[in-house]
């Protein structure tokens, strides 16, 4: 298990490597773990244009603890699948080393903003983080 978690680690350092030799140098973004292309005026043009066409999601369960009623996941990605690829555009999430997650919102043009963000991931009783705590934290 180490050794896996060994080479996640190098291949995220790849990957951030990847994205530094490919962002804006001293971007203000930097500095929030947000990472994004020389160029953005088409990945913000085509972005402009799909959200102009994205509905409302709505809210169709109620948590039941707070009993306040939210969209579930499959409603909100009805709303902008659309209208992202009409435009050109993708949207990714994935798991990364080191309890990271990854966001890409990338344009046919190979424009992108990325952000990787820590999660809060909760460990069981042995003090590791299980698939089901990493896969719950997003």
């Amino acid at each position: 298990m180490q050794e896996q978690e060994e080479n996640q680690s190098i291949e995220f350092g790849k990957l951030l490597g990847k994205f530094e030799n490919n962002l804006k140098k001293n971007s203000p973004l930097n500095q929030f773990n947000i990472f994004h292309s020389e160029e953005m005026n088409e990945l913000f043009g085509a972005m402009a244009s799909a959200q102009g066409e994205m509905g409302k999601a709505i809210s169709n369960e109620t948590n039941p603890f707070f009993k306040a009623k939210y969209p579930t996941l499959d409603v909100v990605i009805d709303v902008y699948r659309e209208a992202l690829a009409k435009h050109h555009l993708t949207f990714m999430q994935w798991s990364v080393a080191d309890g990271k997650m990854m966001n890409l919102l990338a344009h046919k043009s190979g424009q992108y903003i990325a952000s990787i963000d820590e999660l809060r991931i909760k460990k069981d009783k042995d003090d590791d983080m299980t698939p089901q705590a990493h896969g719950s934290a997003y």
